[in-house]
């Protein structure tokens, strides 16, 4: 009589289930960071109330902030690459009190606006209109120090040229924000500006860096929707 005999199994040791568990989760957490970005756009057309002509040269902004831009000849203005959400679409021009309209943008969809501008009733002095923007922004570390490097852009979009003008920044970092300034000469009406600072931070990194308001000389009006940055490596690092 042959006498049967079994072969143990090997365990399958605990440290190697647990890093294939790991891998898993690991991969799962790079789909769900990875993933396409929901954008979309909005065009719109900008007419006079009580003529309904186009009103060409006027400024369009919007809240949550994103590109400042003029509407065209024809009144027309165009803005790609917004994330889904509501926007403040407010437009300006000199002679004309500033419009509001809301805009709900949603993903791969172009939304349409139309904005109608009211003469003012009484003729306001000619300013300068000052738009200001964070082109980018990156964190850099030296040793035990933490920086974070702006790059960003100034442009007279008014009437009148500035002989001097400040732009002020919020860095956030965490829940705390920061503050800095920045300042130049003159700006002539239709001209644009740029320049990049770098500033101590006493904790990293910075998460956002918004433009927190415009002073000009004379005096101006400034865009309501001062736009921010996206971080990230600057060209050429």
């Amino acid at each position: 009589m042959t006498a049967c005999t079994s072969t143990p199994h090997r365990r399958r040791p605990l440290s190697a289930l647990v890093a294939l568990l790991a891998a898993a989760a690991l991969a799962g957490c790079k789909d769900a960071t990875l993933g396409p970005e929901v954008q979309g756009g909005i065009e719109g057309h900008v007419v006079d109330f009580r003529t309904g002509a186009a009103v060409a040269g006027a400024s369009v902004t919007t809240a949550p902030p994103s590109e400042a831009i003029l509407t065209d000849g024809s009144g027309a203005f165009v803005l790609d690459g917004l994330e889904a959400g509501t926007y403040q679409v407010t437009v300006r021009k000199a002679g004309y009190s500033p419009s509001t309209v809301s805009v709900s943008v949603r993903e791969d969809r172009v939304a349409r606006a139309s904005v109608l501008l009211e003469e003012d009733s009484e003729e306001a002095e000619p300013a300068p209109l000052l738009a200001a923007e964070v082109v980018e922004f990156w964190n850099v570390t030296s040793g035990d120090s933490a920086f974070v490097e702006v790059e960003y852009r100034v442009r007279n979009l008014g009437s009148v040229a500035t002989t001097a003008y400040e732009v002020y920044f919020q860095i956030r970092v965490g829940a705390a924000s920061y503050f800095h300034e920045e300042g130049a000469e003159g700006l002539g009406v239709g001209q644009a500006d740029g320049g990049r600072f770098r500033t101590w931070l006493p904790q990293s990194p910075a998460s956002a860096v918004i433009v927190d308001g415009v002073w000009s000389d004379p005096p101006g009006s400034t865009p309501a929707d001062s736009t921010g940055g996206a971080g990230g490596a600057p060209p050429g690092r």
